[in-house]
């Protein structure tokens, strides 16, 4: 049956993790690729193929995945996967350009998007707004405008406060700036 694939894939992409070691995706796929085999539109393994080919470096392929999931089901978290890609590969234009969109379309802002933390083994469901926003104290960040990708965070914790991804690189800025 078809949630027996579904267990093992979860289990292997997001439970057989190691902190600090490099992982092999390839077992997890093994599973994903069973699965989807027996039932080609499941979303939950399509939704972690996408990962597991993105984890290979395959990011036109993941792009490609995100934006069928995305067209497919209009789910805020695809969006954001869509475009959390663009800030990886630092098209910052194209993902600023994307945030507004996301920020003016209510069907994506009064939704949420679902985050994974692996090496914490963390799975949360965010406001889209503050995952949105989390979005750009990325590129302010990386632009080294620390001050400002604060603010970022900040606002990101007043609307959903128990975001945890914000709260760790809250965390994480205290330290950054105490060493400084």
């Amino acid at each position: 049956t078809n949630w027996a694939w579904d267990t093992l894939a979860y289990y292997h992409y997001f439970y057989k993790v190691t902190p600090g070691a490099v992982r092999n995706p390839e077992t997890a796929l093994f599973y994903v690729n069973k699965g989807l085999a027996i039932s080609p539109t499941n979303e939950f393994l399509k939704d972690i193929k996408a990962k597991l080919v993105l984890e290979k470096g395959d990011d036109t392929t993941a792009y490609a995945m995100f934006e069928e999931m995305w067209n497919s089901t209009q789910k805020p978290t695809y969006f954001w996967d869509l475009t959390w890609l663009e800030v990886a590969r630092g098209n910052v234009p194209k993902a600023l350009q994307m945030i507004d969109q996301a920020m003016n379309d209510s069907n994506i802002i009064s939704g949420t998007v679902t985050m994974e933390h692996i090496q914490a083994q963390i799975t949360e469901d965010v406001k889209a707004e503050a995952a949105f926003l989390f979005l750009k104290y990325q590129i302010e960040f990386a632009k080294q405008n620390i001050m400002k990708g604060a603010e970022y965070l900040q606002k990101c914790v007043e609307i959903d406060p128990n975001f945890y991804a914000a709260k760790r690189s809250i965390m994480e800025l205290q330290r950054y700036s105490a060493g400084r």
